[in-house]
């Protein structure tokens, strides 16, 4: 269970399910990596020939810059999702929803359960092969949170509808203990 959720129990609330980011998700931006950093090698290769006729104090700083150019396009990218998943933390407990991502811009989000809506997910074409997910959480006001990469969003989807309809039977019950007392109460 992640730092964030554990923090953020209440009393007498546990943790149903905590959702696993996938790291599927940062498959493309490993390979737009990967492809830079050849693409960096590849010309750095080229800048090298002897054919060329530069000042050799010139070409090594056009080599320097390339590599810098090719690193920070190949490797920003791919430092900013591997930040994505790390800082992605949703969970369902017995009496709420809560989750959390970003760093310099955290999101968060706490929704009671009887203040839930809807709870759904969705994958693209790499989503499915590789099974990551967006899930997309609405909560009765009209305010959606979207979280991506999800591995486990089935699992998530049905603990929240599991603990929504719980929450609703034992809302049922109070309600009709409540009548009867009355009713006992009006009697005497």
């Amino acid at each position: 269970m992640s730092h964030y959720v554990q923090n953020n129990l209440r009393y007498d609330e546990q943790a149903l399910v905590h959702v696993k980011v996938s790291i599927w998700r940062a498959a493309p931006t490993i390979f737009w990596a990967v492809l830079m950093i050849a693409a960096a090698i590849v010309c750095s290769i080229m800048l090298g020939e002897k054919d060329i006729k530069i000042y050799q104090d010139t070409l090594g700083s056009m080599n320097l810059i390339l590599w810098c150019v090719f690193l920070v396009v190949g490797l920003l990218p791919l430092l900013i999702t591997i930040l994505r998943i790390i800082t992605t933390h949703l969970a369902i407990t017995n009496k709420r929803v809560l989750g959390k991502h970003g760093i310099l811009k955290v999101n968060t989000m706490d929704i009671h359960i009887d203040k839930m809506k809807n709870v759904s997910y969705k994958a693209g074409f790499w989503g499915n092969i590789f099974h990551y997910y967006t899930v997309t959480i609405k909560g009765v006001s009209g305010d959606g949170w979207e979280y991506k990469g999800i591995s486990n969003a089935r699992e998530f989807k049905n603990m929240t509808n599991n603990a929504i309809e719980c929450h609703a039977q034992e809302a049922r019950r109070e309600q009709a203990e409540l009548i009867v007392l009355a009713i006992n109460t009006n009697k005497s």
